[in-house]
């Protein structure tokens, strides 16, 4: 598929894939001073909690798994692929997987 200024972007056919097969993986920063309220963004520093999240959606179903990390590093970036393809499999999800991410350096991009 082409977009309006003529790059070419991945289409995926939804319908071919089952529900809990094709994730859209993502990482993102929260301790984030222009969008959290003063007393939540100091509460991050203060209790040392994590400041990266990352979040996998199934773009069959809409359902989210999420966990944190106190850094954002390759390393953490494939422990969460790996968590989460372990979590399917421990509930009986014997399909083949597909995760699609944006490239980041926390993905090996």
């Amino acid at each position: 598929m082409k977009t309006v200024n003529g790059s070419r972007r991945y289409v995926a056919d939804l319908s071919s894939f089952s529900p809990l097969q094709m994730w859209q993986i993502d990482a993102k920063y929260l301790a984030d001073a222009n969008s959290l309220p003063p007393p939540a963004y100091a509460a991050i520093f203060r209790h040392r909690l994590p400041r990266y999240q990352f979040t996998a959606i199934d773009l069959k179903t809409g359902i989210r798994f999420i966990a944190f990390a106190y850094q954002l590093t390759f390393t953490n970036g494939l422990a969460f692929m790996l968590l989460l393809k372990t979590w399917l499999r421990a509930f009986g999800v014997t399909q083949p997987l597909f995760f699609q991410t944006d490239n980041g350096p926390e993905f090996g991009g």
